[in-house]
């Protein structure tokens, strides 16, 4: 039952990986683009701000579910929440893992400390999974009330999202993921996702025309300008 289980966490954690890249691939363009608009001196005042803010939004509403998914503890949910839930119910499994192993032979390539007990296992995925909970409660309650549905009687701000919350937590998420990366496969997780593309190349000529953009405004709003 224990191999089984490693084996599943072994799946698992690279689905995890691949949620986790996406956002972080999110979080790096979302912070270009957004020096890249404070830079600009072609945009000015209320423009930049507006642009601004809807990019903020994007963001920040993409990483809230992310979040939200990844700290999941349903039994039919492939996360970082359910992951640490199984670890501290079943650390021998993770003993087995071929690191661990070799760690508790001696024969180990790569430093991970001492020896750890079942009970220190069980121990430090409680930790993770009491620090995850405290990072996402917030912005899970947002996600659930003005994502997935509009909570009735909401009142305006009563669920506020800011960038440092979810920063914070989808920073621990990558901790978390970085540590039971290494545990369970035996390798070092990437310190940062790498680009396949120059995805800012589009932003060295020209988008779009004066002209264009009167149009743009007579067909979606019925405005000139």
């Amino acid at each position: 039952m224990s191999a089984q289980r490693l084996l599943k966490w072994q799946r698992w954690i690279d689905d995890v990986g691949e949620d986790l890249f996406e956002l972080w691939f999110d979080e790096i363009r979302w912070r270009q683009l957004h020096e890249l608009a404070r830079d600009n001196t072609s945009l000015a005042g209320a423009h930049v701000d507006d642009f601004i803010g809807w990019i903020d939004g994007l963001y920040l509403q993409a990483a809230a579910v992310g979040v939200r998914r990844q700290s999941e503890v349903r039994s039919d949910s492939i996360s970082i929440g359910r992951l640490l839930r199984e670890v501290a119910e079943d650390p021998a499994a993770l003993l087995a893992a071929p690191l661990y192993a070799a760690v508790c032979q001696g024969h180990a390539s790569i430093s991970v400390g001492v020896c750890p007990s079942e009970h220190d296992i069980a121990l430090a995925a409680e930790k993770d999974a009491s620090l995850l909970r405290d990072a996402a409660t917030s912005i899970t309650k947002y996600v659930n009330k003005s994502i997935a549905h509009r909570a009735k009687l909401r009142a305006r701000g009563e669920w506020p999202l800011d960038s440092p919350a979810v920063e914070h937590a989808t920073g621990l998420l990558r901790e978390i993921l970085g540590r039971y990366t290494l545990a369970l496969k035996g390798t070092l997780f990437l310190s940062g996702p790498l680009p396949e593309y120059d995805w800012m190349e589009s932003f060295t000529v020209p988008w779009t025309t004066s002209e264009q953009i009167i149009e743009y405004f007579r067909r979606d709003y019925g405005e000139d300008d």
